[in-house]
């Protein structure tokens, strides 16, 4: 039974922690599992309160959302890394994505390069990639949308 339905709190510890902070100081210390299923990770530092966030959850929290923008120099590099990355195997093919590691015009879609890339790329941390990359926020003139399911390339 959800801790909301036994009257308990909101949140109730979970493990095993599911992102490490970018300061060595930072320690991962408990990931909570909200009644609605999603979950907050929250690290602690030598000393201080063990329910401190880690340093991504205060961007995202102190940087308003219409600054976690990235460049089009951003999306090159990106392009580049998972370009790399699936020439080393770190980016595999999925029964979701079955892209053919040899082609240069579509390459893994975007599910598949946030689950196997971005994510890795952005745990310690736990900020988002456009924070990761422009960590006081970047002023956005463009928006540009994407389907998840499309190549990346």
């Amino acid at each position: 039974q959800p801790p909301a339905e036994r009257g308990g709190p909101e949140m109730a510890p979970t493990s095993p922690p599911v992102q490490a902070c970018a300061f060595p100081d930072w320690q991962p210390s408990i990931v909570r599992q909200r009644s609605s299923g999603s979950t907050q990770a929250t690290c602690s530092p030598g000393g201080r309160d063990a329910d401190e966030e880690c340093p991504g959850a205060i961007l995202h929290r102190e940087i308003p959302p219409e600054c976690w923008c990235v460049t089009a120099s951003d999306l090159r590099a990106l392009r580049r890394e998972v370009r790399q990355a699936v020439r080393e195997g770190r980016i595999v093919p999925t029964a979701r994505d079955a892209f053919d590691p040899a082609d240069e015009e579509v390459g893994p879609n975007f599910y598949t390069v946030v689950e196997q890339y971005v994510k890795a790329a952005t745990a310690r941390s736990g900020a988002s990639w456009a924070l990761e990359r422009h960590p006081g926020g970047l002023e956005c003139d463009l928006f540009i949308t994407h389907a998840w399911v499309e190549g990346i390339y």
